[in-house]
Formats: C-alpha cells, sequence, structure tokens
C-alpha cells in the first residue's frame, strides 16, 4: 500500500516528532534526576485550630517529600490552638521523626519561634487555616517541590 507524497512527509514527521518527545521524557525521567540533586529544605508550617484536616495535610506533605527523595524536615508552629489539634500534632510528631512540633503561647511571634529549628537550605513558610485552606496547602506544595525540582537543583559533583 503506498501514500501520496504529502501523507509520506506528514506520517514522517509525525513520527520524528514522537520520537522527540520520547526522548525528552526518557531524559528527564532517568538520566536528569542523576545529574542534579535537590538542596536541603523545611516546611515551616503554621496551625491554628484545624484539627479536621491537618492530618490529612501532614500525610500528604511526608508523602509527598518522600517521593521526591530529597533531604527535609518539617517544623509545625501551633498558634496557641484551642481544639484537639496539639494532640494530633502530638501523634505525628511521635510516629514521622521528620515532624517537629512546637506550641507557642498566645502573642508570641509563631515564625520566630519556629525558624531557628529549620534545618534547610530553602524554608517554606506557610499558614494553614487563616490563609491557606486544604486544597490551596496541597497546590502549593505540589507548586513548590516542582518549581524546586526544575529551578533549584544542584549540578552533583561526584
Amino acid at each position: 500500500m503506498y501514500f501520496s507524497y504529502f501523507v509520506s512527509v506528514i506520517m514522517v514527521s509525525l513520527a520524528l516528532y514522537g520520537g522527540w518527545l520520547l526522548l525528552r521524557d526518557m531524559w528527564d525521567m532517568f538520566i536528569e534526576p542523576q545529574l542534579a540533586e535537590l538542596p536541603s529544605a523545611s516546611f515551616l508550617i503554621i496551625v491554628q485550630d484545624c484539627e479536621q484536616e491537618i492530618e490529612g495535610l501532614l500525610y500528604f506533605l511526608i508523602n509527598q517529600l518522600e517521593r521526591y527523595d530529597s533531604d527535609y524536615d518539617i517544623v509545625v508552629v501551633d498558634n496557641h490552638s484551642g481544639d484537639l489539634t496539639p494532640s494530633i500534632l502530638a501523634r505525628l510528631s511521635d510516629a514521622h521523626p521528620v515532624v517537629q512540633v512546637i506550641r507557642v503561647p498566645y502573642g508570641r511571634r509563631p515564625v520566630a519561634e519556629g525558624m531557628p529549628l529549620c534545618r534547610g537550605g530553602v524554608v517554606h513558610v506557610m499558614e494553614i487555616g487563616k490563609r491557606l485552606s486544604g486544597e490551596e496547602f496541597m497546590a502549593a506544595v505540589g507548586s513548590l517541590l516542582e518549581r524546586d525540582k526544575r529551578e533549584v537543583a544542584i549540578v552533583r559533583h561526584d
């Protein structure tokens, strides 16, 4: 079966484009991660009265950070919560050693109290409850990790 010249040119062009996309995806998946590594990162998360969603959001963050396989830590500052948030955070910090929890009394500055505990080269500060909803937090975490992977990666010198 023979095609016309025009159809043959289109099929060869599509085959070349598909091959280029395949090579680019293979580069992104296998070669590029071996050439670069993410810097250490800290997530400073300020929470207040969010017992309904804090456990799910922190598990989401831990799973995302494990997926990117980088050096990270999570510092959660409880800004004088009046619900079950402190007990949920205590249980999570016992189960996961990368999570540190501190409780700040009323009138203190939560960022100033939590920043000395962050040991990463990059610190992401987020506030769940007043500024970010749960959905916005998950979108921000995904966006930050993807941006760190693409723009902040450091070339390895092995």
